[in-house]
């Protein structure tokens, strides 16, 4: 491949990251595709993460350090960077995450043979002493996505939100740059969760092409002992509320794609609301299982009770090996048979 007029924008947030932070550069310093721009970005880090971000690119003129003035997260430190990313692609990664040798390169190479706006990729999730396992969002092949069968996608993603990840996250995937900049495409800083399926579904409603490349191309950790946002869905402020918020662009992404809601109705929209929030209410059950506090049932109640919750709540079928009870608990506001069921699921025991 002639990579010498293609140049890839990197994002990395950094927040805290100093236990991860040089394997995570390391990875990206090694890639075989090396015209990059790598802007990394500290939001307001407290221990020496800066340090050693600079130690580490040090002479390296492929790297921009920019700095937030105090933690804003992940969203506001990306935004930044796409305010002075100028590559042909922009590629986000986590600061605790690291890449294969060939990531750009496979992904760069695939964007430009079927001349892609979007490309998304499996990814290796890294549980430590638990193992990897591979996440290919259930899609077992490279695919260049029809209008239909993107459709069929993400009404399979209403569907079971967990399974069909292909276009949850941010990281690991490819965008083209120009579209990002043309319909000046940020991610909402007032989320502090699902910022990522925000973001996706407003650039998949200005995407030509979009393809899935089935080689994996990113490694995803999860520290057993995460402090992370993403383990901490539903313990934010107003989380029902946010929730809806970022969402609201795969409603906007629907009504334009599927204005006839032959595959996206409302009713699978709802559908998907309140598995996410099953979701935030079994990770809640699990944070209370490592540490009883009665703030966890007291963050269960507000989901249960939540104007956003019972507007939507009677549209919820649970999906196979989904608990038909805790559904109904659910459906009918019933708080306890929520958590005593949600225990019980984290617990295996129901």
């Amino acid at each position: 491949m002639n990579d010498q007029i293609t140049y890839v924008s990197i994002i990395i947030p950094m927040h805290n990251a100093s236990q991860t932070l040089e394997i995570c550069l390391r990875s990206v310093q090694q890639q075989s595709f090396q015209n990059l721009e790598v802007l990394l970005v500290d939001d307001g880090s407290s221990d020496n993460t800066l340090e050693i971000a600079r130690h580490l690119i040090h002479k390296d003129e492929r790297f921009v350090l920019l700095s937030l003035p105090h933690n804003l997260g992940p969203g506001a430190a990306r935004n930044l960077a796409l305010s002075q990313a100028k590559g042909e692609f922009v590629f986000f990664m986590d600061a605790d995450d690291h890449l294969p040798q060939d990531a750009i390169e496979t992904l760069v190479r695939f964007a430009k043979k079927h001349h892609l706006d979007f490309v998304s990729a499996p990814h290796i999730q890294d549980r430590g002493m638990q193992g990897q396992h591979l996440k290919d969002g259930k899609i077992t092949e490279d695919t260049i996505f029809t209008q239909e069968n993107l459709l069929s996608y993400i009404h399979n993603y209403t569907r079971l939100p967990y399974v069909y990840t292909a276009f949850v996250h941010c990281w690991g995937k490819l965008y083209r740059n120009e579209l990002i900049q043309q319909h000046s495409l940020r991610f909402d800083e007032s989320l502090t969760q699902m910022e990522d399926v925000h973001f996706n579904f407003h650039i998949l409603s200005c995407c030509h092409q979009v393809g899935y490349q089935f080689q994996p191309t990113y490694y995803h950790h999860i520290a057993e002992q995460s402090t992370s946002l993403s383990t901490k869905m539903g313990q934010e402020d107003q989380p029902a509320l946010k929730m809806e918020r970022a969402l609201s662009s795969l409603r906007d992404f629907a009504q334009e794609i599927d204005p006839q809601q032959e595959k996206l109705s409302r009713q699978q929209l709802h559908h998907l609301y309140i598995s996410m929030v099953v979701i935030s209410i079994l990770r809640l059950c699990r944070e209370f299982i490592k540490t009883p506090s009665w703030q966890f049932y007291s963050r269960i109640q507000y989901w249960v009770s939540s104007e956003q919750v019972r507007q939507q709540r009677a549209d919820y079928m649970p999906q196979v090996g989904e608990s038909r009870l805790l559904g109904w608990c659910l459906r009918h506001g019933f708080t306890p048979g929520v958590f005593i069921i949600g225990i019980l699921r984290i617990l295996k025991l129901h």
